[in-house]
């Protein structure tokens, strides 16, 4: 497979050390790049990242770093995210791992050998995580998603035996809902997906990718995903969400 590496960094020898670093492991690869948070945005909006090498300090002010590892970890919940940062205490550090949970911490300067190994480590993880695919097929369009790409897929009613599916299209950088064809109910669409844990069915007519839970609404008995998706929850299956209730 292909990795993309999205580094963001504004010293260009440390763009140019860290670039080498990746193209000297011999992979299939394609290495973006970054000198600004705003830059690695729009970056972001029309590219899959497999991995990201994030400097926090491309600003003075520390928060905007925090910002942006969060954009990323809600917008690309998967991808590993290794931060290269230097001028950092011990406090600002334990921050980074305990508030954004990244993959890895490495300070400024650094050898090859530091950056290599988190690298090694993580291409295992992106490459089963980050590639799991399921195809949807209507006439002769012939559509894959990346199942880290799916928000939710509803069954839709009146006997049409049709399903929508609604995810981050990869093109637009956008979610984008479209709708497929089924043979009979939402147990077929399950059975699409290799691993149970992408997708659980939440609903008679809803299954929903539970990485993009952010909250669950007790009144109306709805979780709530990102983008602020509301999904009803059946009376039969709340107690596989009693964890993010």
């Amino acid at each position: 497979m292909r990795y993309i590496f999205l580094i963001v960094e504004r010293n260009q020898l440390m763009i140019d050390k860290t670039e080498a670093v990746i193209n000297s492991l011999g992979m299939d690869c394609r290495v973006l790049l970054a000198k600004s948070f705003d830059v690695a945005r729009e970056i972001m909006k029309v590219v899959t990242v497999d991995i990201f090498i994030v400097d926090m300090l491309l600003k003075d002010d520390l928060e905007t770093g925090y910002d942006f590892v969060r954009d990323i970890q809600v917008d690309f919940p998967y991808s590993p995210i290794i931060v290269v940062s230097g001028n950092l205490d011990l406090e600002q550090q334990l921050k980074i791992f305990n508030e954004l949970t990244v993959f890895a911490y490495i300070n400024k300067p650094f050898q090859n050998f530091e950056i290599v190994n988190p690298i090694k480590k993580a291409l295992p993880f992106t490459t089963i995580i980050n590639n799991r695919r399921v195809t949807f097929k209507r006439n002769n369009l012939t559509k894959t998603y990346r199942t880290s790409n799916i928000y939710c897929i509803k069954r839709l009613p009146n006997g049409q035996k049709k399903i929508a599916v609604t995810a981050h299209d990869e093109f637009r950088g956008e979610l984008t809902t479209e709708e497929f064809p089924i043979k009979s109910s939402l147990n077929e669409v399950l059975e699409y997906f290799e691993n149970g844990r992408d997708i659980l069915r939440c609903h008679q007519t809803w299954i929903i990718n539970p990485y993009y839970i952010h909250g669950f609404d007790v009144v109306q008995n709805e979780i709530i995903l990102a983008q602020n998706i509301r999904i009803p929850v059946g009376e039969s299956y709340k107690d596989a969400f009693a964890k993010f209730i």
